[in-house]
């Protein structure tokens, strides 16, 4: 059963915890940060100043798949200005 929602606080949280995790298990054990210098990262978190139009695009992220028919993906920035996800703005959804 496939669910169509528009993007809302759930969807953000989803997006940004999958790419976090992913992105801290994806590097090698000796480049990655320690949890300290991680959830330090993440207890200030921003949008970037601008974001890009994205239409008709799909990201699957193990059995998540997310789909954006058309919208807006703006960073979200962490204290040391890394990308640690999206926040997404207009039509699309999730199965």
């Amino acid at each position: 059963m496939t669910r169509r929602r528009r993007f809302g606080l759930l969807a953000l949280a989803a997006v940004l915890t999958v790419s976090a995790i992913t992105a801290a298990i994806a590097e090698e054990p000796t480049a990655s940060p320690g949890l300290d210098a991680i959830l330090d990262d993440c207890k200030t978190l921003s949008l970037a100043a601008t974001g890009r139009q994205v239409k008709d695009k799909t990201a699957k992220l193990g059995h998540l798949e997310v789909s954006i028919n058309e919208g807006t993906a703006t960073p979200v920035v962490g204290r040391s200005r890394q990308v640690l996800g999206f926040y997404l703005t207009g039509s699309g959804g999730y199965r």
